[in-house]
């Protein structure tokens, strides 16, 4: 039939696809609006704007929400056309996409947007699902694939239209609402007109045959086919109701008809052709083709979003090509050639991109990029991207809609359709999820995966899909009648006879039966025609139509006669050559088999015999090697025999010696510990003495109304001499007393000093006493209570600079003062830890250094003793160094994957570290194991102990301040604030905790109502790093922090009133501060080496 006699088909065919159009451009529109820097911060905050991109878990919903709306329309559309019409569901389901396009343009959160893409998915999918068939009912054969693949053209269209919408105005509104708001907007625009304009063509004939309203089709066809002849409009009539009566009698009306063979086989094949489409990875990039492109090196958005434009043409262009030549090449043909230049477009992508490119995880934002810096490796990748688009649109585009619609009978078209179209919107669903978190997980080996998913494609259409091309609908079951592989390779040339004759047996068969239907239908045609004669203008002319369908039937019937001739001859010669055929088929098979079997065990026996001889010469080389061993075993066995007989009685002498001098020792000890026990006696009754003196002294000063107010300096276990004596000079004056320990360095106690230290002796030597010579005596006073105690009664806020110097050549990141104050502990970048002894006038010297760690020190903590450090470092590990008594001993505590930020001791045996890796890791000191671990779901900068009871207080990058309560493994309370948490301070007597937020602000919160009492911020305070560090006063009335300028702020905790500015002294960004135990001193270090000691 020429273009003329179908013009009003493609007229009525072309309006409908502006189903397709609504279909594409809500597909094209969506990927460019997901990139929309004010989308991005409407629906996605700041995060996802300084990102460049939604989270995977929004925007796959953006799009999957749609595509499950799609998945629903489909299923709805089935029953919708068969009830009230095709027409009159494409208008239905149009207003639909109306409704939801307005909700979309005026959604200003997330949920409005997700219902509004869910509607808009239901009319998207039941048009998809419609307007195919619509196009396939009212197509000639000649011209059904081309008519139904101006819907795939369609959707490329509205595509690329969207593309170029998206474009112009991200250029001209940008940074406005409007430049989303528009795009979604245009889509009311052809839902409009396809609501309004369908209803001016006719309904399906096809349709209203089946419900009975047979003048109304031949009405509708005659007009669809206004430029054919009325025999051919009478002959097509007559098919379509001869085939619609068939399925009446056969009654053909429900989906439980899938489950039969008849249908059950094109059901399958209709799924699976619509599934496959979507593996083909189609849908992935028109969603994320913007995402794609800035994978492949056009990072700028604009670039990104103009490549995506071009991308849509080549749809369009490459779409024209099935529209011509579909029905002429076969389906076949276009599905196997469109998988293999989509496998080799994908496989090269996807290759390219693993060669020359390298995946970047950006830590600010949490996406993974993935970086090509080669230039031609890049345009390699977008070539091939368009290649593999154009591909597609020439093959699976608008074949896998084509061959779903014209494989089902008429009575179940639109439910088989609906199932198919169903398929292919659920797949599209699961991809469309899948893809964002394979592009950011898999990077380039997801092309991979659709690469392989192509060639399979391939292989499954060439062995099991039939070639549909020319045939009319009321034949396909026919073509579905036989085998149920496409293409049959048998190289046997006798099993090929035998399927020739019984080709040519059953196609004598059916042309038998073609013929006697073709009779019975010429006979109704002679009746239809009387009866279409009087409705005609022309009598004359039908009346020569009647006379020439008569002279066509007297030719058939002679036909008839002839083939039942030859049918006759033939049949009987068939059926005896199939006989002998097929036995002699049958004995071949079975002598073949049995060869084939002998040779099978020939092969296994043949390959037991060799395993067992390799055994075999395995177990007597064992077997040598054994003996050789034992004799060796035995020799040696005798030579030890003889070296015992010698040796053991010079054993036994050694051992009575041994045990007399262990007797002699333990004497030895025990009057040492009796000897060291007197000498601490007369010390302790020396001091006695003295306090008794002085406490007179103090009566005789206050009865002469004079109040002193004395300090009693600190006495270390380095006061006394090997004999345990102590060398004490005591002078008395008005003003002031000192006492000279056995190095020569004075301590002066001055009226003027309100801090009292008490120091209790004995109990260090006892315990060395007791260390050295690992008496097990457990009724030893514990060192904890002979350590200093140290009192805050108030702290000073410090005014100026009271020594500085240079820590190490490297950078200091963080700084502590030991729980009596007398060492200051450093962490540098150079792996170690600097001891600094701080003396009474705050001059600094070095102490020791602590070495071992693999990493730099971030984070530092002493135990209550002060005898033992802590240390988190970068290399992942934390360590514990205990000095002193000349012993430097470390342990290590392995098991975070990621930087430790934070390290802090619980108790006495147990400790805590958090880490980058999101955990939160609670260790037991005598195990060295880790015993529990907290999920805190982000990365932890700092963390406090709220009390014994294992009260943990986190900071974290997510900005929030957990409590974990350790006893349940569970966050007890959650406070959520506007930025990241860098580190935390506590004061227990006062139950506040001190947060430096990264927003360049100090939060006060009460713990006890969790609420923030005072917000401190100032024109020179800025945050540093991730991990500055701000600090309590041990009395809590201050807070302390540094400065990005390198300024140390100071604020009053109980007013919220800055209390003082230090400037000019650090050069560069201060890291860390720390707060002296007494209150006296302040301590601060910069990035580059410089540690300074503030004082008031």
């Amino acid at each position: 039939m020429s273009s003329n006699k179908n013009f009003q088909v493609y007229i009525t065919g072309g309006f409908a696809a502006i189903g397709g159009l609504l279909f594409g451009y809500d597909t094209g529109v969506i990927s460019g609006v997901l990139t929309m820097s004010d989308f991005l911060l409407a629906f996605g905050g700041t995060t996802s704007l300084i990102r460049g991109s939604l989270t995977s878990s929004i925007s796959g919903s953006i799009v999957g929400i749609m595509l499950v709306g799609c998945f629903l329309g489909a299923l709805i559309a089935g029953p919708s056309g068969d009830r009230i019409s095709r027409k009159y569901s494409i208008v239905l389901f149009s207003l639909v996409f109306i409704i939801s396009a307005i909700l979309q343009t005026a959604s200003n959160n997330l949920f409005v947007l997700l219902l509004s893409r869910l509607v808009a998915g239901i009319s998207v999918g039941a048009l998809s699902m419609l307007v195919p068939v619509y196009q396939s009912e009212i197509a000639t054969k000649e011209i059904r694939g081309r008519l139904v693949s101006l819907q795939q053209w369609a959707i490329t269209i509205g595509i690329a239209i969207s593309f170029w919408i998206n474009y112009s105005t991200d250029i001209y509104f940008l940074g406005s609402s409007a430049a989303w708001r528009i795009p979604l907007a245009l889509q009311i625009v052809p839902a409009l007109i396809l609501a309004i304009g369908i209803l001016f063509f006719p309904f399906s004939p096809r349709w209203l045959m089946v419900q009975g309203r047979d003048n109304e089709a031949l009405v509708a066809l005659t007009k669809i086919r206004s430029a054919s002849s009325s025999v051919d409009v009478l002959d097509e009539y007559n098919d379509i109701k001869n085939e619609i009566e068939f399925e009446r009698e056969q009654s053909i009306q429900s989906y439980s008809q899938f489950l039969y063979p008849p249908l059950r086989r094109r059901l399958v094949l209709g799924i699976s052709i619509q599934i496959l489409q979507q593996l083909t990875g189609i849908n992935s990039i028109m969603y994320y083709a913007p995402e794609i492109f800035k994978q492949s090196g056009l990072n700028d958005q604009r670039a990104s979003l103009l490549a995506t434009g071009i991308n849509g043409c080549v749809l369009i262009l490459a779409t024209i090509p099935a529209i011509l030549f579909i029905d002429k090449l076969g389906r076949r043909f276009v599905l196997i050639s469109g998988a293999i230049l989509m496998a080799l477009s994908m496989l090269i992508i996807g290759g390219t991109m693993g060669v020359h490119g390298y995946t970047h995880f950006n830590e600010t934002t949490g996406a993974v990029q993935v970086i090509i810096p080669n230039q031609t490796a890049s345009h390699v990748i977008i070539t091939f991207v368009y290649i593999f688009v154009a591909s597609f649109a020439f093959s699976w585009g608008p074949t896998a809609w084509i061959y779903c619609t014209e494989i089902f009978p008429l009575s179940m078209r639109s439910k088989g359709t609906s199932l198919t179209t169903a398929a292919n919107w659920a797949t599209n669903c699961i991809v469309s999820f899948l893809v964002p978190s394979m592009l950011e997980s898999l990077t380039y080996g997801t092309y991979l995966i659709f690469g392989i998913l192509c060639v399979f494609m391939g292989i499954i259409i060439y062995l099991f899909y039939p070639e549909t091309k020319g045939k009319s609908l009321e034949d396909m079951d026919l073509v579905f009648g036989r085998s149920v592989f496409a293409v049959k390779s048998i190289g046997k040339k006798k099993q090929m006879k035998s399927i020739d004759r019984n080709g040519i047996n059953n196609r004598l068969l059916d042309n038998h039966v073609f013929v006697q239907t073709r009779c019975a239908k010429l006979e109704k045609d002679v009746g239809h025609l009387r009866l279409a004669n009087a409705g005609l203008e022309k009598a004359s002319e039908a009346s020569q139509e009647l006379a020439n369908t008569s002279s066509k039937l007297s030719v058939a019937t002679e036909e008839v006669v002839m083939h039942l001739r030859e049918k006759g001859e033939l049949a009987g010669e068939v059926l005896r050559l199939n006989r002998a055929l097929s036995e002699m088929s049958d004995k071949l098979v079975n002598e073949e088999s049995k060869v084939q079997q002998y040779k099978n065990e020939n092969e296994q026996l043949i390959q037991k015999l060799e395993k067992t001889e390799t055994e075999l010469n395995d177990y007597i080389n064992i077997n040598r090697i054994l003996r050789e061993e034992f004799i060796a075993a035995q020799n040696r066995l005798d030579l030890l025999q003889i070296d015992y007989s010698r040796m053991r009685p010079a054993f036994l002498e050694f051992e009575q010696q041994l045990e007399t001098e262990r007797r002699i020792n333990k004497q030895r000890e025990d009057e040492l510990i009796e000897c060291k026990r007197v000498q601490l006696e007369m010390l302790n009754a020396e001091v006695e003495r003295y306090n008794k003196r002085d406490r007179v002294r103090r009566e005789s000063n206050i009865i002469d109304g004079d109040l002193v107010v004395i300090t009693t300096s600190r006495t270390s276990s380095s006061d006394f001499s090997t004999s345990g004596l102590v060398n004490t000079n005591k002078s008395s004056t008005n003003d002031q007393d000192t006492m000279q320990n056995s190095t020569g360095e004075s301590y002066n106690h001055d009226r003027r000093n309100t801090t009292t230290n008490i120091s209790l002796v004995g109990g260090n030597i006892f315990s060395k006493v007791k260390g050295m010579f690992n008496l097990g005596i457990t009724n030893v006073a514990n060192d904890r209570l002979y350590r200093t105690s140290t009192f805050c009664a108030a702290a000073s806020v410090p005014t100026r600079e009271l020594h500085h110097w240079d820590c190490t050549d490297l950078e200091v990141y963080t700084l502590l003062f030991q729980p009596s104050g007398s060492i200051l502990a450093t962490g540098c970048s150079d792996k170690m830890i600097y001891l600094w002894e701080i003396a009474s006038s705050g001059q600094p010297y070095k102490y020791c250094t602590l070495h071992g760690s693999h990493g730099a020190i971030n984070a530092l903590d002493f135990d209550n003793e002060g005898s033992r450090l802590l240390a988190g470092c970068s290399g992942e590990k934390a360590y514990i160094w205990s000095y002193g008594d000349n012993r430097m001993l470390k342990d290590v505590y392995a098991g975070h994957e990621k930087v430790i930020h934070t390290c802090k001791f619980i108790s006495g045996t147990k400790l805590a570290t958090g880490s980058a890796d999101r955990l939160i890791k609670i260790w037991d000191l005598q195990s060295r194991q880790c015993i529990q671990t907290l999920f805190a779901g982000s990365k932890c900068h700092d963390l406090v102990i709220k009390d014994a009871s294992g009260t943990i207080i986190s900071g974290h990058y997510d900005k929030k301040i957990r409590i974990w309560d350790t006893s349940s493994d569970k966050c007890r309370t959650e406070l959520q604030y506007d930025a990241s948490v860098t580190s935390l301070s506590y004061n227990a007597e006062r139950q506040q905790l001190l947060a430096c937020l990264k927003d360049d602000t100090l939060k006060l919160i009460d713990l006890r109502q969790n609420n923030v009492i005072y917000t401190f911020n100032h024109d020179h305070f800025q945050v540093s790093t991730d991990t500055t560090k701000a600090i309590l006063s041990p009395d809590g009335r201050y807070a302390c922090v540094g400065s990005q300028d390198g300024s140390i702020i100071i604020w009053n905790t109980t007013n919220g009133i800055c209390e003082k500015v230090l400037l000019k002294n650090h050069t560069t960004m201060v890291t860390s501060v720390a707060w002296h135990p007494e209150g006296r001193y302040v301590a601060s270090c910069e990035k580059h080496r410089r540690v300074i000691l503030w004082s008031d």
